[in-house]
């Protein structure tokens, strides 16, 4: 979602939450505006033993779980 809907979905929650709700979200968008890229030396996902999964595949794997 582009950073200039963040803050409009922000506004929007604002005016319906209480003044605390409205100011942990507007937190939570500041977070998202940073950078959330990896430095190039961190482990990748094979490193960390996650391989790419079907979402179908995991969907059926949890409603068989017991």
């Amino acid at each position: 979602m582009p950073p200039f809907l963040w803050h409009r979905n922000q506004l929007s929650i604002s005016a319906l939450n209480s003044r605390t709700n409205a100011s942990n979200r507007a937190c939570q968008v500041d977070l998202l505006r940073g950078d959330n890229v990896a430095t190039p030396d961190a482990p990748g996902l094979g490193t960390l033993g996650i391989s790419p999964r079907l979402l179908t595949e995991t969907i059926a794997e949890l409603l068989t779980h017991d």
